[in-house]
């Protein structure tokens, strides 16, 4: 073979090694669906795909603390409804109480129903949650209310990062619901009102009503703020799960295949191959050689 010869069969190689590359490059693209499968792919590409896998963990990481905080709060606001409703209890007991043709026997009755409704009091402001007791502030370890119904948390509340640079309060206290740090120690009233029954004394009865509806109206004040903090919550996730849907929709357009557009070049490319070894087998046998 000539030196002309080497030189047209070293450039039909080098043709036909290029066309075999895309090809092969082509068909692992359809296979994997992916534009890039290493960083010598396109690494420009792959630098943006690594960026944007960051942000999308990322925002992956607030949803998944919003959606743990929003449990807690579900079961906050679930608990203080049901408190709500033991001091609604509680001022029925006390009407009846205070009318003054009830016997001692009529108001001992009352006083042990009272009695029970301490017992479930304490259990609702002891309800917990994923980080613990859900109204003891920071002491998250440590039940809200004693046997006693004294408070043993803290005015502290959780905050966490819920977007970037946006840290906000998640939880609501004990302290502010049930005691006199909101306005009325609502435990106290239960038990001012069930000494007075016991002592069959319609007037101390009578005394406690006022407490009582106070009581119940901070409780509730409490319960409109996990719906706030909720409301909040549910906006941030709103705004991150656009931050998602708009990060896929960027991963996509920088690592993914358009199957359409692969498979259609590939097609091409597969007769171009072909009919490249064609003219290169023709052009070298009419000449005498192999190839």
């Amino acid at each position: 073979m000539r030196i002309s010869d080497n030189m047209r069969f070293d450039t039909v190689e080098r043709s036909l090694s290029t066309l075999r590359s895309r090809q092969s490059t082509l068909t692992d693209q359809v296979s994997s669906g992916s534009k890039i499968s290493s960083p010598g792919d396109d690494p420009v590409g792959a630098a943006r795909l690594t960026r944007i896998s960051a942000q999308a963990s990322r925002t992956a990481d607030y949803r998944a603390t919003i959606d743990t905080v929003r449990s807690d709060l579900q079961l906050s606001e679930g608990s203080l409804a049901a408190a709500s409703d033991l001091m609604v209890r509680a001022k029925e007991l006390a009407l009846q109480g205070a009318n003054g043709s009830l016997s001692g026997a009529d108001r001992q009755t009352l006083a042990n129903e009272v009695a029970t409704l301490q017992q479930q009091f304490i259990s609702t402001a002891n309800a917990r949650g994923a980080r613990g007791y859900l109204f003891s502030g920071n002491h998250t370890d440590t039940a809200a209310l004693s046997a006693n119904g004294d408070y043993q948390g803290d005015a502290a509340v959780h905050e966490v990062e819920i977007a970037p640079g946006v840290t906000t309060a998640v939880s609501v206290t004990g302290s502010e619901a049930f005691t006199a740090a909101g306005g009325v120690d609502a435990f106290a009233t239960l038990t001012a009102l069930h000494q007075a029954l016991v002592s069959n004394d319609g007037d101390a009865v009578a005394a406690t009503l006022t407490n009582i509806e106070s009581s119940r109206a901070q409780i509730v004040r409490v319960q409109s703020n996990t719906g706030l903090i909720m409301n909040r919550l549910d906006a941030s996730d709103e705004a991150l799960s656009t931050t998602a849907l708009e990060l896929e929709r960027r991963r996509s357009e920088v690592g993914d295949v358009d199957p359409f557009s692969a498979l259609s070049e590939l097609n091409q490319l597969s007769t171009t191959l072909q009919q490249a070894i064609t003219v290169a087998r023709n052009t070298f046998n009419s000449n005498g050689n192999l190839f």
